[in-house]
């Protein structure tokens, strides 16, 4: 069988990469366009650690986000990436979390059964 897009699995041969963020969104996602014309869209989740607030940047297929606003919390489980672009002549990149999977608060029972299954992953190593 394979890899869902939605899956989060191990690749002996290249380690594991996976990301859960658990936060609340700062501000309205936007939508931007890709080259090839997919939509994403972008948000920032906020965290605490160690008593201080931490934004991260997610970006997330354009139907998977489509619901959520600014204020709403969400847990996201993803990947970390590197994403270069050019930008007023000079190259420029930013370090995001792409969400496979994106729960709102009231999906306890689908974010448990995703949580799950990463820490089944994370047991295989």
């Amino acid at each position: 069988m394979g890899k869902s897009k939605n899956s989060i699995e191990s690749d002996e041969n290249n380690g594991l990469n996976v990301v859960v963020v658990e936060g609340v969104v700062k501000q309205e996602p936007t939508l931007r366009e890709l080259g090839d014309g997919e939509f994403v869209r972008e948000f920032i989740v906020a965290t605490y650690l160690d008593g201080r607030q931490v934004k991260t940047p997610v970006v997330c297929r354009e139907a998977l986000g489509a619901s959520l606003g600014a204020g709403d919390e969400v847990t996201i489980v993803g990947h970390v990436h590197m994403r270069f672009f050019a930008t007023g002549g000079r190259v420029t990149s930013r370090t995001e979390v792409v969400a496979k999977q994106v729960f709102g608060a009231r999906a306890r029972s689908a974010r448990t059964k995703a949580l799950s299954g990463v820490i089944q992953v994370l047991e295989g190593l």
